[in-house]
């Protein structure tokens, strides 16, 4: 076991691997080679310890985090589909924190912080008291939930986030749905605890994809709402609230636009394009 002593002991025999060597691994566990699987798992340790790194300080130790990390990039090297065009990080970051936020869950006797508890009581009271969220069943994996209530709160989706992370497994008094197994929840990349992994995502890249999925969008507000939403014109994102002041609007007449456009790019865009709008949505 790679953490069995010291975690950092051997991180050095492991070398980042290539787009095109996760390709090749990735064909090669399709057909059933673990030592391709545990070939990628190696490659992203350092990745992984980074992650539970984030986590330290939370009443689970370091080398439970960082094995809980383990797990996580086992699971993602057995699901990931290299042919999608992400890199395996990009698809490994929600796995990796599911399985350490699991291992939270399992320990009851975590406490959670004050204000987060604070916060979760008062999530609860404003969809309640909310019209337009208590009418439908919110979905707490959902990125448009999330961000709902925040501007219902008038908080930070992080800080949001932060609050439904430290529920566990988000048992809340309120019923919510599950996205599909396969595709990480948007939520979950609201906030990294994490320090900054430039290194490990290719940002123009992304903005490229990005860009030519926003080109899909016939309705030129729509395309203007989602641009200077999150900010890819190069410049700092804009609240829905911020937007709507700009042209003299509603901050939920500028929802309603934003939600339009993510309708149009489930309808227009594929796969790939949409995991590379996940990846880039990070708050």
């Amino acid at each position: 076991d790679l953490f069995k002593n010291n975690p950092y002991s051997d991180l050095g025999r492991y070398s980042p691997l290539s787009r095109e060597e996760e390709l090749q691994l990735y064909r090669r566990i399709r057909k059933g080679d673990i030592k391709a699987r545990n070939k990628l798992v190696e490659g992203n340790l350092r990745f992984a310890i980074t992650i539970a790194r984030g986590y330290e300080g939370r009443g689970v130790l370091l080398k439970d985090l960082i094995s809980a990390a383990n797990w996580g990039l086992i699971t993602a090297a057995e699901k990931f589909d290299a042919t999608r065009g992400y890199k395996f990080i990009s698809y490994a970051v929600w796995w990796v924190r599911q399985s350490i936020q699991s291992t939270f869950s399992s320990q009851d006797s975590v406490r959670k912080p004050t204000n987060c508890i604070e916060d979760l009581n008062k999530i609860q009271r404003a969809i309640k008291q909310s019209p337009r969220l208590s009418s439908r069943i919110i979905d707490f994996n959902s990125y448009l939930d999330v961000l709902d209530i925040a501007e219902e709160m008038g908080i930070s989706p992080r800080r949001v986030e932060r609050a439904l992370s430290s529920a566990g497994n988000r048992t809340l008094s309120l019923d919510y749905s599950n996205e599909a197994e396969n595709r990480p929840p948007l939520y979950n990349k609201l906030a990294d605890p994490s320090p900054s992994l430039d290194d490990s995502f290719d940002k123009k890249e992304l903005k490229e994809k990005i860009g030519a999925l926003v080109e899909t969008l016939e309705d030129e507000r729509e395309r203007t709402v989602i641009t200077l939403y999150y900010g890819l014109n190069s410049q700092d994102p804009l609240t829905l609230g911020q937007i709507g002041k700009r042209f003299g609007v509603t901050r939920e007449r500028i929802r309603q636009i934003r939600n339009n456009a993510f309708k149009e790019f489930k309808k227009r865009s594929n796969r790939d394009q949409l995991n590379s709008l996940e990846d880039f949505i990070k708050n």
